[in-house]
C-alpha cells in the first residue's frame, strides 16, 4: 500500500510540479557522488526527493549526493533564492581507472527548456538535449519559472544570520 501511494505521489509531482527539477543519472558502472551548492543547497527549497534513492544529505549551505551505478533520481525545487547552481563531484570506479572530477557553475536564468552536463568520450561536457545525458545532470523548469535575483531586505545583522544558516547566498 505504501509503495503504491509513493509511486502515485511521484507521478502527480512529475505531472504537475511547475518549478525547477534536477535529474541526476548514472548509467556508468561507478558511483557518481558530489555536492550541490548555491541556490540548490537550501533544504527548504526542496519539494521532493525520490525516497527510495536515499542518496541526498543536506547540511548548512550544501547538499551531498551519492548515486550508485545504474540509478537515477529527480529532485524538485521551489522558492529558490539566487540564480547560481553549483554542482561538483566525481565519478569513481569506472573501468578500474581514475575518478573523473567535475565542477559546474550554472546560471539558472539560462535554464529555459533545459541545460545539462554529461559524461562523453571527451570528459564532462555541457549539453542542450536531454537525451544526451546518460551519466550526468539535466536541469530544467517545467511550467515556466522565474529565476531572477530576489532582493531580501533586512538589517545587516539579520542578513548575516540568514547567510550563516544557509537561507541566503
Amino acid at each position: 500500500m505504501t509503495s503504491g501511494l509513493r509511486e502515485h505521489t511521484r507521478e502527480v509531482m512529475v505531472a504537475q510540479h511547475p518549478g525547477l527539477r534536477l535529474e541526476i543519472r548514472n548509467a556508468s558502472s561507478g558511483t557518481l557522488s558530489g555536492t550541490l551548492g548555491g541556490a540548490l543547497s537550501n533544504l527548504t527549497s526542496v519539494k521532493s526527493v525520490d525516497p527510495e534513492c536515499a542518496c541526498f544529505h543536506w547540511q548548512v549551505n550544501q547538499a551531498t549526493f551519492s548515486l550508485a551505478a545504474g540509478r537515477r533520481t529527480t529532485v524538485f525545487f521551489d522558492g529558490l533564492s539566487g540564480t547560481r547552481a553549483l554542482i561538483s563531484g566525481t565519478l569513481a570506479g569506472v573501468g578500474g581507472g581514475d575518478s573523473l572530477a567535475f565542477e559546474e557553475d550554472l546560471d539558472l536564468r539560462r535554464v529555459g527548456d533545459g541545460i545539462g552536463v554529461a559524461l562523453t568520450g571527451k570528459g564532462w561536457q555541457h549539453v542542450t538535449a536531454e537525451e544526451s545525458v546518460d551519466t550526468g545532470f539535466w536541469l530544467w523548469s517545467a511550467g515556466g519559472g522565474s529565476f531572477e535575483d530576489n532582493e531580501v531586505e533586512g538589517t545587516p545583522e539579520l542578513l548575516d544570520q540568514l547567510r550563516a544558516l544557509g537561507y541566503l547566498e
